[in-house]
């Protein structure tokens, strides 16, 4: 601590680097400093790590601006997750960040639900998609689409058959089709 003792700056020979995936190897000399990069390994010995605005460097050595204050942008491995702590409650629905996150904790596999598989389908002879251009005595499908909307929040695989016509050998193929793929069978018509 003897370089330490009065005001800053404070000139400190460099020992070297330490990258992320190329960790510096040997201890970290007394009174002596390490460039280190984000994500390295900080090397044994060190116990404090001063932000890189925070110096100037010169020749073979560095000028701290600041007195290293101990712990100070350090942390420790393992300092965001316990072990044997719960990296996620059981029925979350996994997303992007649950992925990246069970992936920085070296999770290979995790168990999971596969999502509900559901069939969707709208019956009638009547009915259209919206954007297409309706003929006498035809309405558009709105049921199919609110449906959808609703379903949309949960954890569901939606398979859209469309629209099948009012012909009971199509409607019941259809449905025999879907009830042997399908967890859920819903449709929308009479």
């Amino acid at each position: 601590d003897s370089i330490y003792a009065g005001a800053p700056p404070y000139r400190v020979p460099l020992q070297g680097e330490s990258l992320a995936g190329a960790p510096l190897h040997a201890p970290l000399r007394i009174n002596a400093a390490v460039r280190i990069f984000t994500g390295a390994v900080v090397p044994e010995r060190s116990d404090a790590v001063v932000i890189q605005e925070h110096t100037q460097r010169v020749d073979a050595s560095v000028v701290l601006q600041v007195r290293p204050v101990r712990a100070a942008n350090v942390r420790p491995a393992g300092h965001d997750v316990k072990t044997g702590a719960t990296l996620l409650e059981r029925g979350t629905r996994l997303g992007p960040f649950d992925l990246a996150w069970l992936t920085a904790c070296g999770a290979q596999r995790v168990h999971v639900q596969p999502l509900v598989r559901l069939a969707l389908f709208s019956t009638g002879d009547e009915l259209r998609d919206a954007g297409t251009t309706l003929g006498t005595g035809q309405i558009y499908d709105a049921n199919r689409f609110v449906l959808t909307e609703l379903l949309r929040s949960m954890p569901i695989a939606i398979d859209d058959l469309g629209i099948l016509p009012d012909d009971p050998a199509t409607i019941e193929t259809t449905l025999a089709r879907a009830a042997r793929e399908h967890d859920v069978v819903l449709t929308s018509g009479g």
